[in-house]
């Protein structure tokens, strides 16, 4: 539905899907792009070329309402996630494959790991027949903070946690299960539903339930 409305079922729905795209643009690599205003919901009611329009098209809310602060909120939450962690804005290119840590101890369970792994919502490794499946309505993405492969102005290897990002675009609620890994757990750390204010830590193997039409990010913890 596009438009003003007062139904509260899809105000709620587009408040889910502006944090989806919020999250999306600020886990994404390279340097995000954020149109002013976009942190507290400003529509151009669809002018896409408002820079001639001296009303309210293109005019910001100063005075902010509830649903306005809340979405700043959680923009301002997710540049300083991305701002302190170099996992989240790298500067290499993904390898998509094995990349052994500088140091041992960085090792996980003793071996090393993928740089990225994107994972189906029973927690396993995707398959390629999985991703030219029409069926697949969720999935979900692990960057490891231990394969940075980079470092710092000192030449020390640089290391950050490791996130998992989970996305439901589905119109039903999902399970996402945890990767099995001994010794892990994973913290939710964000959600893009503003109704999920709790931030559980989920055990490896357990599920993780998203809302319809939302995605969560969570940090890797010892378990």
């Amino acid at each position: 539905m596009e438009g003003e409305t007062d139904k509260p079922e899809v105000q709620e729905l587009r408040e889910r899907q502006m944090r989806n795209f919020l999250l999306t643009l600020m886990i994404s690599q390279g340097v995000p792009m954020i149109c002013g205003g976009d942190e507290i919901g400003r529509t151009q009611k669809g002018n896409n070329n408002a820079y001639a329009q001296d009303n309210d098209i293109s005019w910001y809310k100063w005075n902010l309402g509830e649903r306005e602060k809340s979405l700043l909120e959680f923009t301002q939450e997710l540049v300083k996630l991305r701002r302190e962690h170099p996992n989240l804005h790298r500067r290499k290119f993904f390898q998509d494959r094995t990349i052994s840590p500088a140091t041992p101890e960085r090792q996980v369970n003793g071996k090393s790991e993928k740089d990225v792994t994107w994972l189906r919502p029973d927690g396993g490794e995707m398959t390629e027949e999985e991703w030219n499946a029409g069926w697949v309505r969720c999935i979900g993405v692990k960057l490891s903070g231990r394969t940075l492969d980079d470092v710092n102005g000192v030449g020390e290897p640089i290391y950050d946690d490791s996130y998992l990002i989970a996305f439901n675009p589905h119109h039903e609620p999902i399970k996402f299960y945890m990767p099995r890994a001994e010794g892990v757990a994973w913290k939710v750390l964000i959600d893009a539903d503003p109704r999920r204010t709790d931030r559980p830590v989920i055990r490896s193997g357990e599920p993780y339930e998203l809302t319809p039409h939302s995605s969560a990010v969570l940090q890797e913890l010892a378990d």
